[in-house]
């Protein structure tokens, strides 16, 4: 009988479409400074309502990546808004 947490990962990898992978550090330091360099250019921008939220996902991702790249959050933030 399968455990709960081998059919979640089974359900996420058919909805996924491909195998779990680690993400290299490379990887993921490149996919932060992309999100970075995304917020700013909305930052700049005249905030709408649209924009506040492009703005709030964005630096909600900026966020994860930089935990899981080992960063504070006071070091995400400064990132984010130098």
């Amino acid at each position: 009988m399968m455990t709960l947490d081998h059919r979640t990962k089974t359900a996420v990898n058919l909805i996924n479409g491909r195998p779990e992978k680690m993400r290299s550090v490379q990887e993921i330091t490149a996919n932060y400074n992309l999100k970075l360099q995304q917020y700013h250019e909305i930052f700049r921008k005249n905030p709408t309502p649209e924009t506040q939220k492009q703005k709030l996902t964005l630096y909600s991702e900026v966020k994860i990546l930089g935990w899981v790249l080992g960063k504070s959050e006071s070091q995400v933030y400064t990132d984010a808004h130098n």
